[in-house]
Formats: C-alpha cells, sequence, structure tokens
C-alpha cells in the first residue's frame, strides 16, 4: 500500500504502514479442523482441536505444540479416541503440563464433561475421566488452573433440572474431585 494507507484484507485503506501477517497451518490434516483453543507456557503455545481425519462422522481432540516463532515442535498429538462426537474442547495450563476438558456421548445419547491431563511433551496421563454423570446433557465446559492449589476449576452448563444451569467443581490433576 502507498504511504498513508494501511492494507485490510488485501484492500489499502488510509494509514502509514502496511503489514502482512502470514499464519501457517497448526494443523496437519485434510479433514475438516475446529473449535481451536490456544494457551501460552515460556516459549511454547499449546493448541487444542477437534477434527474428522480418522473417523467421517465423529471428531477427536487433538494437541500441538508450537514455539514462540511458529515451528511446530510435536506432530498432531491424539487426545480423545473414542466413537462418540468430541465437542467444545477446552485448554488450561499449569506447573506441570496442560489439562484439557471437553464433552462427548460416548455412554449415552446425553452429552457429559470429560477431563484429562498431558505433560508438556503431550504424554497424556492415562484414560479420560468423567466430570458429570446426570440424566441431562452437559455442555461448554470452561477450565482454569490455580497455581495456589495447583488444582483446576472447572465449569459447564447442563439441563439436569429440566433447565439450563452453570455447574462447578475443583478437581486435581487426576481428576479427582477437591471440593
Amino acid at each position: 500500500c502507498p504511504v498513508g494507507e494501511v492494507c485490510v484484507s488485501g484492500n489499502c485503506v488510509n494509514a502509514s504502514t502496511c503489514y502482512e501477517i502470514q499464519p501457517f497451518s497448526a494443523s496437519s490434516t485434510d479433514a475438516k479442523a475446529d473449535t481451536p483453543k490456544v494457551v501460552a507456557y515460556g516459549n511454547n503455545f499449546y493448541l487444542i482441536w477437534k477434527d474428522r481425519r480418522n473417523k467421517t462422522s465423529y471428531n477427536d481432540l487433538y494437541m500441538n505444540r508450537v514455539d514462540i516463532s511458529g515451528v511446530a515442535l510435536t506432530n498432531d498429538i491424539l487426545l480423545t479416541d473414542t466413537d462418540a462426537k468430541a465437542y467444545d474442547p477446552q485448554i488450561a495450563v499449569g506447573n506441570a503440563g496442560i489439562a484439557y476438558v471437553w464433552d462427548d456421548s460416548r455412554t449415552s445419547l446425553n452429552s457429559e464433561i470429560y477431563f484429562n491431563f498431558v505433560d508438556f511433551n503431550g504424554v497424556r496421563a492415562g484414560n479420560d475421566k468423567r466430570v458429570t454423570n446426570i440424566s441431562g446433557s452437559s455442555w461448554y465446559p470452561s477450565v482454569a488452573y490455580n497455581p495456589l492449589t495447583g488444582g483446576y476449576g472447572i465449569t459447564w452448563m447442563d439441563g439436569r433440572d429440566g433447565n439450563q444451569e452453570i455447574y462447578f467443581v475443583t478437581i486435581d490433576n487426576n481428576g479427582a474431585p477437591t471440593i
């Protein structure tokens, strides 16, 4: 763009500098990938998303670690592998690794909230932990790390009482409730 204009979506608009942002592909799939989330820790970014590379009708969750210059440090790491649709992934970083939550319907027609943990190299901490177990569905989880306790807070919406309400629980790295 000439001096005095800025580039917006490839078009020049009034301003003095034009910067073109060059994104890179953070996932290595030809399948539909969506709902990305990202957290930063040290010199790395940790990304989580869902995609259908291994299944035509179900989503799995994947993670990748990227350095501050945008170089992928790992291949895509498979986080879930069930015959259920994984939705709404969320991610939080703690001192020992990455916690992630999502909802899926692996045990019934209703969606439930699940939790798991990976170290900073992407090694999973065992089996997925089921956070909810209700007759209605649970959706839209969120997770946050508490550095004072070393645990995680998880919140979500569910319809156990016939209307949509917000629920909260705290858990440790192993998925055990702490309150």
